[in-house]
């Protein structure tokens, strides 16, 4: 038997667990240092309630072709979007540990009126009655093209403001950048985003030639609706909770859920110290840790201080449930691109969940107050109202005081962060001290690479440790 240790319980953390301890010889060892399973993507439960932290969904890989490209090589989180050569193989790991239902089309909220979303779902069909004449710059450096957004330097320092101003024109450019994009990002970054990763950030970066097509009524066969996908419950938090529940299962692995204190590596050996826990492993194989790079260095050097230089961005969440007799508009996700509306997104958890409970599950993201450090606090009680009145009871004021349940207001202050060039040397000095410090630790996840987040990636680095479908 030999040890494969997994430091911190992300995602990719328990996608990798599973695909070790499918050899029973092998005894997989997960650090959680104090943390829950999932993190993020779990959700939580409020007043017996299962909430996802806003809208995420699931998105199998019928997005794109599934591609016969070379699947020898590692996954490479620099690539971006790599894992999509690997579609086939999220697509089996999905299905084997959740059942999935289509979600329909999100909708958008421009100046009153509702719309095919256009911000994440690329429903361009109704762009010509959103915008008006200041269409995309057709003549620009080949270069420049979003086609090479993944393989051209010269994207490398490409501003999303800039890029959206010559391939949306300004009439699109400046619907998103007043509205969604300056309630998402703090003032003094809206300049600073980088155009390359536009989507940590669900912005949309448009071919040129199709906005005009649309502009002009023409019908885009090549630009295909982006499909969304959730469990029957309505709840993603459901399938990370199953791939924990099949873990708690297996004899092989072993959890040790204190807060990890030190960490230190010599001669392929680690010593860890968790709570009651002073302990060496033999390092036969490599680590593997979904915890951030600058805990990880803390953890090994106490001097080494993690680094409150990243601008990060959040929201307020606001967990809501509602009686469903009295909904009026259904869909699931509505972004709010209207600048005079305070609240960012609403989601319905149960626009597609296939229940009989009579309360349907509303998170309402809100922007933070960025003047403020703490990113100031949750909007009050009678704005949730407000907008819960609005865009789902249609204006309607329903008698039945029981109408509407606010269970519950969270703020994420430091939720992500931001894609800068500031940002991105952060990151890259980073990664240079973690290969000299702790060489025999491999980072995956959300730390693998800025930028790849997203749980396709997630999983697909969790199933690329199992080492089960490319070698």
């Amino acid at each position: 038997m030999h040890n494969s240790l997994i430091l911190g319980t992300g995602l990719s953390s328990l996608v990798a667990a599973l695909t070790l301890s499918n050899d029973s010889s092998n005894e997989v060892l997960i650090f959680m240092d104090g943390k829950s399973f999932g993190a993020h993507f779990m959700g939580q439960k409020i007043d017996g309630f299962s909430f996802d932290n806003g809208m995420i969904y699931l998105e199998p890989a019928s997005n794109m072709e599934n591609s016969t490209k070379d699947i020898t090589r590692p996954y490479n989180p620099e690539l971006r979007y790599d894992w999509t050569r690997f579609g086939r193989q999220l697509n089996e790991f999905l299905s084997e540990n959740i059942s999935l239902r289509q979600v329909d089309t999100p909708l958008s909220y421009i100046d009153g009126a509702y719309y095919p979303d256009l911000l994440i779902a690329n429903r361009l069909d109704s762009v010509a009655d959103i915008i008006n004449s200041r269409g995309p710059r057709i003549s620009f450096l080949n270069s420049s093209h979003p086609k090479y957004k993944n393989i051209d330097p010269y994207w490398d320092n490409f501003l999303y403001v800039d890029a959206a101003k010559i391939f949306h024109g300004e009439d699109l450019s400046e619907l998103i950048e007043n509205s969604f994009f300056k309630k998402f990002c703090p003032p003094g970054q809206l300049n600073k985003i980088l155009a390359k990763y536009h989507r940590m950030l669900w912005l949309p970066l448009f071919y040129p030639e199709t906005i005009q097509s649309a502009m002009q009524g023409l019908k885009q066969e090549s630009l295909k609706e982006y499909k969304f996908f959730a469990p029957s419950s309505g709840f993603v938090g459901e399938f990370v909770q199953n791939l924990v529940d099949k873990l708690k299962v297996r004899k092989n692995v072993k959890l040790y859920p204190d807060s990890i204190k030190s960490i230190s590596i010599d001669d392929n050996h680690i010593n860890i110290n968790s709570g009651d826990l002073h302990a060496t492993f033999a390092v036969n194989s490599p680590i593997y840790s979904s915890l951030s790079m600058d805990r990880l260095l803390h953890l090994s050097d106490e001097n080494i201080c993690p680094n409150k230089a990243i601008e990060c961005t959040g929201v307020h969440l606001c967990y809501v449930v509602v009686k469903k007799e009295f909904i009026k508009n259904l869909f699931s996700t509505l972004n709010i691109l209207d600048s005079s509306e305070s609240a960012m997104r609403i989601s319905n958890m149960d626009t597609f969940a296939s229940n009989d409970e009579k309360y349907a599950r509303v998170t309402i993201e809100y922007p933070l107050n960025f003047s403020a450090p703490s990113g100031g606090t949750p909007p009050g009680d009678d704005a949730v109202m407000s907008d819960i009145h609005k865009h789902i009871f249609r204006a309607v004021i329903p008698a039945d005081p029981d109408a509407i349940r606010i269970l519950k207001k969270i703020t994420l202050n430091k939720a992500l962060a931001l894609p800068t060039l500031e940002n991105l040397t952060i990151y890259k000095k980073l990664r240079q001290l973690m290969t000299e410090k702790l060489p025999l630790v491999n980072c995956f996840g959300s730390a693998s690479h800025y930028g790849a987040a997203s749980m396709n990636d997630q999983i697909i680095q969790g199933l690329s440790v199992g080492k089960n479908f490319y070698e």
